[in-house]
């Protein structure tokens, strides 16, 4: 069905460590390794949890609710769902239902432990079948997304309209131009006389954004001081100033925040200078 709602299951993209942990994850059940995955699932969940509780705090879960530097998968998700439900509107509903998604995420963990990819035991290990790791799969990477999704939509925790943020076409005053891609994927243009501006969006968060700067008013010998501060405001906020030049033309830079590298290619054409902003981790 073009319309399944499971067309937009993906896994929200904005943290290296844990869509790394999804592919993994999937890597493994592919290879019908069902405990290792269901592993990975809970690594997964764990990472995400960590990543949520940072961006909310600014601190490290396992140092500032942990005990000697480590904290229970069951203590982490509770805390982390904490700090959530205090800073979402309606937070009477994510409280609702706190205890029922930790009890989803620590009985995944609780599923890790009872399998031999787990930590060895006197007596034999009872592997998961292949139905109970998809479900169980499919919880964890559900329960990443809603997460995920609350934090993303419902905190603001990065400016809106910068790659790996969210996209927002209220933000942009509705000037723009939507372009329908396949798989939930689309483009969106702004243009003035001076500059064009394309945001490729991906699951709702923006994946790439060429900037057009266009003749006579731009070029690379007197422009670009002004270049580089148009092109910081679309990179994320802990980034900006501090890009590291490989060449003339080429420049990344490093986001602690989110665990992920950024390119900045800028190319002279016929129309003026462009320059291409995107998360060059492939996933």
């Amino acid at each position: 069905m073009t319309n399944d709602f499971r067309r937009t299951d993906e896994l929200f993209n904005v943290n290296y460590s844990i869509t790394n942990k999804r592919s993994l994850m999937n890597e493994r059940f592919q290879n019908k390794e069902f405990g290792e995955a269901i592993n990975y699932a809970r690594s997964m969940l764990e990472a995400t949890c960590k990543y949520v509780y940072h961006e909310i705090t600014g601190e490290e879960a396992e140092i500032s609710e942990g005990r000697n530097n480590y904290i229970t998968l069951k203590h982490l998700s509770d805390v982390t769902i904490n700090k959530l439900s205090a800073l979402i509107s309606h937070n009477e509903m994510i409280i609702g239902i706190k205890d029922n998604v930790t009890k989803i995420i620590y009985g995944i963990g609780n599923v890790r432990n009872e399998g031999s990819a787990s930590h060895g035991s006197r007596i034999r290990n009872i592997e998961p079948q292949r139905e109970e790791t998809l479900y169980l799969m499919s919880l964890a990477e559900d329960t990443c997304n809603f997460l995920l999704k609350l934090l993303y939509t419902r905190t603001h925790i990065e400016e809106v309209n910068v790659v790996n943020g969210k996209f927002s076409e209220s933000d942009l005053n509705n000037l723009g131009e939507k372009f329908e891609q396949t798989d939930g994927d689309f483009n969106y243009k702004v243009t003035d006389d001076m500059i064009d501006t394309f945001f490729w969006v991906r699951n709702e968060i923006v994946i790439q954004v060429t900037v057009t700067f266009k003749k006579p008013y731009y070029d690379l010998n007197t422009s670009s001081e002004s270049i580089n501060e148009y092109i910081d405001d679309f990179l994320p906020e802990d980034v900006r100033g501090k890009k590291r030049n490989n060449g003339e033309k080429s420049f990344t830079v490093y986001s602690e925040r989110h665990d992920r590298n950024f390119s900045i290619n800028l190319d002279e054409t016929n129309e003026g200078v462009v320059a291409y902003i995107t998360n060059v981790e492939s996933d």
